[in-house]
């Protein structure tokens, strides 16, 4: 006996849970309001082979008591920013002018969900203080 010929090559590939989520950032957009945004994921390698259902954030304001509180639901399409406003009054142990909140992404597929993104802390002194008042005057006749 010899060598045959080799038959066509079958690969098979299963679905996985999506990768980290990555490049998590904010912009603050008003006095305690901020725009927390994140990579979508599109490649097969990123969403381990499987559409993205939906991107969990969560948010923890770093107080001693607080546990990290989802502010994103499961929305089609899934949604890669979200507005969020910080509650007033800001934690009583804290200083509002200057003190943390915390954010991290999670993406989930019909396979799972996959590992949390590293946490992005944002300090709230970098928030701006006050809108700017914008006075119109009326051109003279």
């Amino acid at each position: 006996m010899g060598d045959g010929v080799y038959s066509n090559i079958l690969s098979i590939y299963t679905d996985d849970v999506p990768v980290q989520g990555r490049n998590l950032h904010e912009t603050s957009i008003a006095p305690k309001t901020i725009q927390v945004a994140w990579d979508e994921f599109t490649l097969d390698i990123d969403t381990g082979r499987d559409p993205i259902i939906y991107y969990r954030l969560e948010y923890n304001d770093n107080t001693p008591s607080s546990v990290w509180e989802e502010l994103t639901t499961n929305a089609d399409p899934p949604v890669t920013t979200f507005i969020h406003t910080l509650a007033d009054p800001f934690p009583a142990n804290h200083d509002q002018s200057n003190y943390y909140v915390s954010y991290r992404v999670t993406a989930i597929n019909k396979v799972g969900e996959g590992p949390t993104s590293a946490v992005r802390d944002v300090l709230t002194k970098t928030f701006p203080k006050k809108m700017a008042k914008v006075t119109i005057d009326d051109p003279e006749p």
